[in-house]
């Protein structure tokens, strides 16, 4: 559920990565080389203003607990380490705020850490570390106009906020494919049934199959289809290979004038249905007509397993076709034909509404760059 929309979930925000995006501010804050009397008092009483107490690796005994807590973030965790730990970051400019030693401004560590015995003095040092230390150094140029800068090596311009880093924490969980997610989330799909698409594509619907595998008891052990009772109750089975089902999608498809086989797969079936829909462009159409057609699938099994759906097959066609018509009709500002008409000319309806969509980007896009036009000729008239 706390995973992105686009990468398969429900786009719920999750807390602790919310926190602990929130609290790194800190970090960049006590690095970024801007005078404060805050940062003053605590290195004074948690690092005795040495310059040799790494904060990014150093949590002392006699820090308070709410500071002991924030730097002791990328403890524990990979991915909170790459953030905070190895996130940060000095780019040099004229060097005037970089410590030569402890800080860190070439590589990924500190050069005392990089050169433990440089330090030290000329003891052991080896010919293979002296040239390692020469490229290092080499890599970095001074510019004496230019002031140094405590970057976020993880956004392109070198600036940490708490957006950014949920968005680092959260990108390397994903679920579905973004192919997916944009069928799920359509413009044109209302909030309830994206939510049955995203419970249909994570295999989450209570199928006979799933209710077993959840230890629920079924009345007799029955976990045959509740359409056809010739096979087990999966989803794959449901929407893809049960007879009644076929026949169902057949129909919807040859009312868009679509001649083509369905795969024997759930996501080859999807595939297959929205590419059929749109054509050759991509429209939120193909989307809105696979959802609701599934949506009225499940609703005729849930009908047929609880012993009330005998004569809904015979109008399962007439309410996908009214229901997709009004969730089109609320969410798009150009369907202006009428229902005859999107029963009769499906085709039709979607050229104008891809037209509508090509005149309303064009009347945006006019409408911005006058707007330009003013602000300029406003600006050369002041000047």
């Amino acid at each position: 559920m706390c995973v992105d929309k686009g990468r398969g979930g429900l786009g719920v925000a999750d807390l602790e990565r919310r926190n602990c995006s929130l609290l790194g501010k800190w970090w960049f804050r006590l690095g970024d080389g801007v005078e404060g009397l805050w940062k003053r008092i605590l290195w004074e009483k948690y690092y005795g203003g040495r310059k040799e107490a790494d904060i990014t690796s150093v949590v002392n005994w006699n820090m308070s607990g709410v500071w002991k807590d924030i730097m002791g973030l990328g403890r524990g965790s990979e991915r909170l380490d790459a953030m905070l730990g190895k996130g940060f970051q000095w780019k040099v400019g004229n060097g005037s705020c970089v410590d030569f030693w402890h800080d860190k401004w070439v590589g990924d560590k500190p050069l005392r850490i990089l050169f433990p015995r440089w330090r030290r003095g000329c003891v052991g040092r080896g010919v293979g570390e002296e040239e390692q230390f020469r490229e290092l150094i080499n890599r970095v140029r001074l510019h004496k106009e230019e002031a140094d800068t405590w970057r976020w090596i993880h956004s392109g311009d070198g600036v940490y906020s708490a957006k950014r880093a949920y968005d680092f924490l959260s990108s390397k969980c994903c679920i579905l494919d973004e192919k997916w997610s944009r069928v799920i989330w359509a413009s044109y799909v209302p909030s309830k049934l994206s939510v049955f698409g995203w419970r249909f594509f994570l295999n989450r619907l209570a199928t006979k199959d799933n209710l077993c595998r959840r230890g629920v008891a079924l009345p007799g052990g029955n976990v045959c289809c509740g359409l056809c009772h010739e096979d087990v109750e999966q989803l794959q089975h449901v929407f893809c290979h049960c007879k009644p089902v076929w026949l169902v999608w057949m129909k919807v498809l040859g009312w868009w004038g679509v001649q083509s086989a369905l795969p024997n797969d759930v996501f080859g079936m999807v595939d297959a249905v929205v590419a059929g829909i749109n054509g050759g462009s991509w429209t939120d159409l193909g989307p809105l007509i696979f959802l609701v057609t599934a949506w009225y699938v499940w609703f005729w099994r849930n009908l047929k397993v609880f012993g009330a759906g005998e004569r809904f097959e015979e109008r399962i066609l007439d309410s996908i076709q009214s229901k997709s018509f009004f969730w089109l009709k609320n969410k798009e500002q150009g369907c202006s034909f009428s229902y005859t008409y999107w029963i009769l000319r499906p085709l039709e309806c979607k050229k104008a509404i891809v037209q509508h969509g090509r005149n309303l980007r064009n009347y945006k896009r006019l409408y911005a760059s006058a707007d330009r036009v003013q602000v300029q000729g406003a600006a050369s008239m002041l000047l």
